[in-house]
């Protein structure tokens, strides 16, 4: 029956797991349909997810392949930090500041949720406006911590699915929810470690989780949008959500366990492959990825127990970043961003980069002038080690605002 019943919770997770990778959001405001999910029944197709899971995975793999973001510094320059627990206090935005030699400001909080992004924004639009890099770091305790806590409280936790779903997939997104608190069973399981009820506790976490990530989906391309509105020039680094249950595991007894983080782990990729294709990040923003993060908890490894406990006791804090873990995150957005002192388009050197600049490219090209006359290495903004027209056209779209970075970069 026990053996049943695991099945049956595996099934649903996946299942979850194929509405994901079906997702297609796109622009703030948008709900989900059931149409685009292709979602007719709630029956799990495994040969449907493994390829779906697999187009995802190229989508995310071919993007880091390539990805990378070259930033201008001078002495004026000036990171913004925003997020939840994962980057507030001492945390990676530090290390990263640090390590580039750049201002910055963290605006993120403990107390932060991803519902609260947008108002956090608009709340420190003079901050934004002033930046040259805003990060955007949201991790995944944030996205359970509050369903765990509320539950093992007693309290009712009543998630408002149509607010970003439309009806019929709603209607299969709460179906699958009480299916997949049934399946657990309160008689196997029982009471263990003072938590009266463990299903009860194991079906908030993940529910929690799933909800968190419909939300994110929804409100993450209106905060990146917000964020370009605010100041095009800007660059805008979105952070990666970790799995908080990575190599983590819930014994059911006779000798059998399941590992929630490897089902968990499919969910972190397909909201990086979201946010690569449809997050609308701007020409000079980048998705860092950063999934293999560290917790304070010393072996990273617990059981569904222990995770919830710790929730109850601690409202999820050990299974944020440790050092080493900040250190990953910050090592990771370094690997993707990189500062140089030389302000690409910026021909005449005065600080600006205008018409100006592209008319000296252009006598340049028709051999008026001579290399001399301007700085060759910040003309060549498509990186062709080239100097001629091309060049001087893109100048003039970053002058006339219709692109807000050069190839180069």
């Amino acid at each position: 029956m026990l053996k049943q019943r695991l099945v049956s919770l595996l099934s649903l997770v996946l299942t979850f797991c194929t509405i994901f990778s079906m997702c297609s959001v796109g622009v703030y405001g948008a709900k989900v349909t059931a149409e685009s999910l292709g979602l007719k029944d709630y029956n799990l197709d495994l040969e449907k997810l493994q390829i779906y899971m697999r187009d995802v995975r190229e989508i995310k793999d071919d993007y880091l392949y390539a990805a990378g973001l070259s930033c201008f510094k001078d002495d004026d320059f000036y990171y913004v930090a925003l997020g939840d627990m994962t980057a507030a206090g001492d945390s990676y935005v530090n290390l990263f500041a640090k390590d580039a030699g750049i201002k910055y400001k963290n605006l993120a909080t403990t107390t932060s949720y991803v519902e609260d992004i947008c108002n956090v924004i608009d709340k420190n639009s003079g901050e934004i406006a002033k930046a040259d890099l805003v990060s955007i770091g949201y991790g995944g305790v944030t996205f359970m911590s509050n369903a765990i806590i509320q539950f093992l409280d007693g309290k009712s936790v009543n998630y408002d699915w149509s607010k970003y779903l439309d009806k019929e997939t709603e209607t299969a997104f709460k179906d699958l929810t009480e299916l997949m608190k049934s399946s657990l069973g309160t008689a196997e399981l029982g009471s263990v470690a003072g938590i009266k009820d463990l299903p009860g506790a194991i079906s908030a976490a993940l529910e929690a989780y799933f909800y968190s990530c419909v939300m994110y989906l929804y409100y993450l391309p209106d905060a990146v949008e917000k964020i370009h509105k605010i100041n095009p020039n800007a660059s805008i680094a979105v952070i990666g959500v970790y799995n908080p249950t990575k190599n983590i595991t819930f014994d059911l007894g006779d000798d059998m366990s399941l590992d929630m983080g490897d089902y968990l782990d499919r969910l972190t990729d397909i909201l990086a492959a979201y946010i690569i294709n449809s997050c609308n990040l701007p020409e000079n923003g980048i998705y860092i990825h950063a999934p293999d993060v560290t917790f304070k908890l010393t072996d990273n490894s617990l059981n569904m127990v222990d995770l919830i406990n710790e929730f109850g006791k601690k409202k999820g804090e050990k299974l944020a970043p440790n050092d080493n873990g900040h250190k990953y995150i910050k090592d990771q957005m370094l690997k993707y961003i990189s500062f140089t002192d030389k302000l690409f388009g910026d021909a005449d050197g005065n600080g600006t980069i205008d018409s100006a600049d592209a008319s000296l490219i252009l006598q340049y090209d028709a051999e008026l002038i001579t290399s001399d006359k301007f700085d060759l290495g910040a003309a060549d903004v498509n990186g062709d080690k080239k100097v001629n027209s091309i060049d001087a056209l893109y100048i003039l779209q970053y002058d006339a605002e219709i692109i807000s970075k050069f190839p180069i970069q």
